[in-house]
């Protein structure tokens, strides 16, 4: 499977405040920071974290966030584990670019296989290390953060043959929102950047963006 941004939203957050994350004030969700449609708030003085969950293991590269808020954060490390027990070193550590700013800010990490992130936010600009993360610009709010990188492992399959097109690849079904059944299985089909070497002319659009069908090679 080629690498690509991911496209984090709030279904992939791992639970409920407690497990998935560290907490949030009335209104103000990490839900909404991770789509886009809002800021995460949290006005309790500790360490600020949330974890998500991928639906599969990846192999993670890189990441990426933003934030313009009052309250940003200005230190954080990255975890990627397959079992959220045995977390082991950050993948990164002390990042702080991402703060005041709606342009996403790339990190790259150490390459680590795994099917949870773990965020963990130090430290942010109030000085009571409050948290009001989100990115806004251009009257509007944008998903605050993401991650770069592909299935451990992936397999592709002969695929659907379309005219002018080629054939396109089929994969493990995985977390792929693109599904075919085909001799009673049934398939994923992998989404990729518009500019990746394997992407076809066919495009999707994606709350991450414009994408491409992966072709079969």
């Amino acid at each position: 499977m080629a690498d690509d941004w991911i496209g984090i939203n709030s279904s992939h957050i791992d639970g409920e405040v407690g497990v998935g994350y560290c907490g949030e004030f009335s209104i103000y969700t990490l839900a909404k920071a991770l789509d886009g449609t809002g800021r995460w708030n949290c006005l309790t003085n500790h360490t600020h974290w949330f974890i998500l969950d991928l639906g599969e293991t990846y192999t993670i590269k890189k990441v990426r966030g933003r934030s313009n808020s009052y309250d940003d954060p200005i230190d954080v490390d990255i975890f990627v584990s397959d079992d959220k027990e045995n977390w082991g070193d950050a993948v990164a550590t002390g990042i702080s670019t991402w703060q005041d700013t709606a342009e996403w800010q790339e990190v790259d990490t150490v390459d680590k296989d795994g099917r949870y992130i773990k965020v963990v936010i130090n430290d942010t600009e109030d000085a009571n290390s409050k948290i009001n993360l989100y990115a806004f610009a251009s009257s509007n709010y944008h998903p605050v953060f993401d991650a770069y990188g592909s299935v451990a492992g992936g397999v592709y399959y002969h695929g659907l043959k379309v005219q002018g097109v080629g054939e396109l690849a089929l994969c493990d079904v995985g977390t792929h929102p693109l599904r075919i059944r085909k001799g009673g299985t049934t398939y994923g089909i992998e989404l990729v950047a518009t500019d990746d070497p394997n992407a076809s002319v066919i495009r999707i659009k994606t709350g991450a963006g414009i994408k491409a069908i992966r072709k079969y090679t």
